[in-house]
């Protein structure tokens, strides 16, 4: 059974790489979305719809390097802990939550 962490938990308290993200219920949860903690497939999902959403709206979005391929170096090798996202290929490391 899969445990619906709440995305403003801090990745302290969430078993980042352990649990099944929610929405896909396939790969293991790394990054927090609006609503709950997901793996980094659906969190690129989800910032993806939230910049087109934006868009139409014309209103600025900052730019989502957290994706499942890095747009740096086309690698698939990424991962991340909560608060960064990295490629292993090409050493890029995004910011993608601020530590309190």
């Amino acid at each position: 059974m899969t445990v619906n962490h709440a995305a403003s938990l801090p990745p302290e308290a969430v078993p980042l790489g352990m649990d099944l993200c929610p929405r896909c219920d396939k790969r293991p949860i790394k990054l927090a979305g609006t609503t709950v903690w997901l793996c980094i497939h659906c969190y690129a999902d989800e910032k993806q719809l939230q910049a087109r959403r934006a868009a139409a709206s014309q209103s600025f979005v900052a730019a989502n390097f957290a994706t499942p391929v890095c747009m740096a170096c086309e690698s698939n090798d990424v991962d991340a802990d909560g608060y960064r996202w990295w490629c292993r290929n090409c050493r890029a490391v995004s910011r993608v939550r601020r530590r309190k």
